[in-house]
């Protein structure tokens, strides 16, 4: 490990480090001082110590280079409406006839034929009037 704490050392002398970057790498040699705990490590970088787990076990399986890699992040799971039935219910809401999340799934469960759960908004893109935002849903089979 000393040799890789060097090359860390090394890689942070460089400017050319983004900022997310540089906080990794610095977690990762201060991690590496059996004096201190992992929360204190995570509280001195500025991140929660479960990130800090997670960075600590890239660093041991990949190397520490892959430590400056972004990981992609998820989209979650996708939705179970169908584009038609997603056009439909926009254009429902943006003619004012579905006001309320309950409005939306009712109308969702008579047209899909199934219980729907609300879940966060992926209708938020501009096309759904900004007062049914906080009540227009993507849905997921229960």
């Amino acid at each position: 490990m000393q040799a890789d704490k060097k090359a860390i050392r090394e890689r942070l002398k460089n400017r050319s480090l983004e900022g997310w970057q540089r906080q990794r790498l610095q977690a990762v040699l201060l991690a590496c001082d059996p004096a201190r705990t992992l929360p204190e490590v995570a509280a001195e970088v500025g991140t929660h110590r479960i990130t800090l787990t997670e960075w600590l076990r890239v660093a041991r399986a990949q190397g520490w280079k892959a430590l400056l890699e972004r990981q992609p992040k998820g989209k979650g799971p996708e939705s179970w409406l169908t584009k038609k039935t997603e056009e439909r219910l926009k254009a429902k809401l943006d003619e004012g006839q579905l006001r309320r999340g309950e409005d939306a799934r009712q109308w969702l469960k008579k047209e899909m034929g199934c219980k729907l759960s609300l879940v966060r908004s992926l209708l938020g893109s501009g096309t759904v009037p900004s007062e049914a935002n906080t009540t227009a849903r993507t849905v997921r089979r229960l």
